[in-house]
């Protein structure tokens, strides 16, 4: 198969993005593919490369005809399907998904209108609570409110003494202040700190002593939506929170503990849970799910339509110690990207 590989972008997951893609380039080669890595630079430019590198190093520039497909100078590339590993703004959010579509270009993952609402974690929420999935309380911050104490107070009086506050559709941890027993000089920061990378802020209470779960869903031409055995992260440094250091950068940073030594009981609803919020966003493909534990309660935290895939992310461990093959998975998201492309782009456009 000819498959693009898509990675880069502009949002702030870009070397993310890059990692994860040299972890799928090498399976797309030991699955005996024909690569076409494309990637994005910090401007939003498409450009061709031979490898999956760090560096844009050959500027071969790429169009997108609408239609039709992916074109060099030297003519159209013979594309079969894509691969994004696109973390973030732009690539993970619904407006690559759309690009592709319009250019004919079937991609592994969640389509358009899912990959939409799952980053964007407000709507998503509010899809999760018709569904009937316990979720985080959350207040939504819009940059036309003033960081006053009066908001303050008035959200540690609707959501507890300590706050979280988060970009609305980021990941990776960017852009996250934890506040304990805030003041308003903190406070503001956070908000403007979170406002830097989206248009709104998440506003959440804090859980100090909290358990993170994570579970990873897939698609299964046999058995439907799969979702593993959940993991537990660690923080080995005691820190507030996980951040993007922590998950990505720092030696003995937070790791994910497989088996995750929960009871079966506990196992079993939240690999449930992960499915029903899957199917509730209406998601393709593959994501991970999160989950907070809370007395004994799992909570969902959000889902994350396309989770790092670097050799440290979770995703692939918690496929692994499921006993899954991600060889077989990935070239499975391949033929249902077509599968999935080929039945939607055949429905009726007019009527007669």
């Amino acid at each position: 198969m000819n498959v693009a590989l898509i990675y880069g972008g502009r949002s702030a997951e870009h070397e993310v993005s890059i990692n994860s893609a040299k972890t799928i380039e090498k399976i797309l080669k030991r699955n005996h593919h024909t690569l076409y890595p494309i990637a994005i630079d910090r401007n939003g430019c498409w450009f061709l490369q031979k490898q999956v590198q760090s560096t844009i190093d050959e500027r071969i520039p790429l169009w997108l005809v609408p239609g039709s497909g992916i074109y060099a100078q030297s003519g159209m590339l013979p594309i079969d399907a894509g691969f994004p590993t696109t973390h973030g703004w732009g690539g993970e959010d619904g407006n690559l998904q759309g690009l592709c579509t319009l250019a004919k270009i079937p991609l592994a993952g969640c389509d358009t209108v899912s990959s939409a609402i799952g980053m964007h974690k407000a709507l998503a929420q509010s899809i999760f609570d018709r569904s009937g999935i316990p979720t985080i309380p959350t207040i939504t911050v819009t940059t036309a409110m003033t960081a006053t104490d009066s908001l303050m107070e008035e959200f540690r009086r609707r959501l507890g003494p300590s706050l979280f506050i988060k970009p609305e559709n980021a990941g990776s941890s960017v852009g996250i202040t934890a506040l304990i027993d805030p003041d308003r000089t903190r406070f503001a920061r956070a908000l403007q700190l979170a406002l830097a990378y989206s248009e709104r802020a998440l506003v959440q209470p804090y859980y100090p002593e909290v358990i993170e779960v994570e579970c990873a869903v897939f698609e299964d031409s046999q058995e439907g939506i799969i979702a593993t055995r959940p993991g537990i992260i660690k923080n080995p440094r005691k820190e507030t929170f996980l951040s993007y250091n922590q998950k990505y950068t720092l030696q003995g940073g937070a790791y994910l503990q497989l088996p995750s030594g929960l009871s079966d009981e506990i196992e079993t609803e939240i690999r449930s849970l992960a499915v029903r919020a899957f199917e509730a966003i209406k998601g393709s493909g593959y994501a991970r799910v999160d989950f907070f534990l809370v007395d004994e309660k799992p909570i969902l935290n959000e889902i994350n339509t396309l989770p790092g895939l670097t050799t440290t992310s979770h995703w692939p461990k918690l496929l692994q110690h499921g006993g899954y093959s991600i060889e077989n998975v990935v070239d499975h998201l391949l033929e249902q990207a077509i599968s999935d492309f080929d039945r939607r782009w055949n429905l009726r456009t007019r009527y007669d």
